[in-house]
């Protein structure tokens, strides 16, 4: 007989690097304390036990139990110290409970199996969580109604072996930093599109895929994640080099859901003659010139009434022509939002500028230990560039405490000091800059920056 269970599935995440890591001794203290924690959290939310692999299989009677043990969890985690972070997934729905025999139990089965779609589909929004997130579904959330707790939705999914996409929430508290999950081979986000659903993944843009991860930003993402929903230009300053194209691609990219016509990209780096600015976009959007209409008849012709965002990248050289074209843009399409950055706003009505902070440095009062140090954002970013020149590369004892004197000078800087090629770091690859003008202008900016904040006795080799 079905019976209505809050279902949370909780897991370990990078199990399999922290195994490589840590060493089999040390690796198994390290999972005997997160299974006596875990469990011990059980009687205080009226839990229970069901499975356990590199997480566990819990059923609670009341979603609100089952929502404080996943909280509650997480932070015991922290506490822990040892790197460990799990996501968890939660979902209330009918489950049958089955009972196995005394015999069965006896050579080694689980006394209770759990049937039904309701665990496949906690299975599916854990699935999407990153560490330290705990995802649910509608449902969960419904039973929670009012609630001190803290709640985000990240849009529809499709998920393998339902009909319908479902809807899929964050659960957090005050402070809690929401992030948009990423799509995976058995869940992906979808968005409405007239009168069907639309796979997110190809809604048209042209935005370039990372290679390297965002470090740092995700508590940038997450606050300007809502100002672009709720303002119609956002402008993005920052000194060069600070990141804000990464930062404005990144955001671009989780928002777009919410522009199920278009995400483009214009870079107007190379561009010298503002008079080539509505052309430059308008290229993007692969429109042709007509020599009866002005281009910008053109442009607002093509966007007319369609949910479209533009990112214009390094504004600040042609402020005038951009401000020019956004502000009739703007006043003609009313479902276009713009996403512009430079050195300076474009100081239109409306707009709404957001200055672009450093990434955090260690903190010296702290004891120079590669944990202590490893910390910052800076450190964290410095030390995933240069697994990129020398994957022996590790922050040490011995040379933790130099990180913290390189970092302020720059992360291309202090690779030098570390033993790698500063040039790997300021251009990648020769042959892509050749053929991408944006990235020699911006090794440029950088070489500049480089020059005038870097210690003098540093010798860097600029390969432009």
């Amino acid at each position: 007989m079905a019976e209505t269970r809050a279902i949370l599935l909780t897991d370990v995440v990078d199990s399999t690097q922290l195994a490589q890591t840590l060493g089999e001794a040390d690796l198994a203290a390290v999972w005997e304390a997160h299974d006596r924690l875990a469990r011990d959290l059980l009687p205080l939310w009226r839990g229970r036990e069901i499975d356990k692999t590199d997480g566990f299989l819990l059923l609670f009677t009341d979603a609100a139990d089952a929502a404080g043990y996943a909280l509650a969890y997480h932070q015991a985690l922290a506490g822990l110290g040892s790197r460990l972070r799990a996501r968890a997934g939660l979902h209330l729905g009918a489950v049958i409970l089955r009972e196995n025999s005394a015999r069965d139990v006896a050579l080694g089965a689980k006394p209770i199996e759990v049937e039904g779609l309701a665990k496949p589909t906690a299975a599916r929004v854990m699935s999407l969580a990153r560490g330290g997130q705990t995802l649910l579904t509608a449902e969960a959330r419904e039973a929670l109604g009012e609630s001190t707790l803290r709640f985000q939705s990240h849009g529809h999914w499709r998920i393998k072996g339902a009909i319908e996409p479902i809807e899929v929430f964050e659960l957090g508290t005050e402070g809690t930093v929401f992030l948009p999950p990423s799509d995976n081979p058995k869940v992906y986000r979808v968005a409405r599109k007239g009168m069907r659903w639309l796979p997110v993944r190809k809604i048209d843009n042209n935005l370039p895929q990372q290679l390297a991860p965002l470090i740092g930003r995700e508590r940038d993402i997450a606050e300007l994640l809502p100002r672009l929903s709720q303002t119609r230009l956002l402008t993005l300053l920052g000194i060069g080099g600070i990141g804000k194209t990464r930062l404005s691609l990144e955001l671009a990219t989780a928002a777009m859901g919410d522009f199920v016509d278009g995400v483009w990209l214009v870079e107007l780096a190379p561009l010298s003659d503002p008079g080539l600015v509505p052309n430059t976009v308008a290229q993007v959007l692969s429109l042709k010139e007509e020599p009866t209409k002005a281009i910008e008849q053109t442009l607002l012709e093509r966007i007319g009434k369609e949910a479209v965002l533009l990112v214009l990248d390094n504004c600040e050289h042609l402020l005038d022509a951009c401000a020019g074209l956004v502000d009739l843009l703007l006043r003609r399409c009313e479902n276009l939002r713009i996403l512009a950055n430079g050195r300076e706003a474009l100081g239109l009505a409306g707009e709404h500028v957001v200055q672009v902070s450093s990434l955090s440095l260690p903190d010296l009062k702290q004891a120079q230990t590669p944990e202590n140090v490893m910390r910052s954002a800076a450190m964290q970013l410095f030390n995933e560039r240069a697994h990129i020149v020398r994957p022996d590369f590790q922050v040490t004892t011995h040379n933790a405490p130099a990180g913290l004197h390189l970092l302020p000078a720059g992360r291309h800087s202090a690779c030098h000091r570390a033993g790698c090629r500063a040039s790997a770091f300021v251009v990648g690859r020769r042959d892509q800059s050749k053929t991408r003008p944006t990235l020699q202008i911006a090794h440029r900016r950088l070489a500049r920056g480089i020059a005038t904040s870097a210690d003098p006795s540093l010798s860097i080799r600029l390969e432009l």
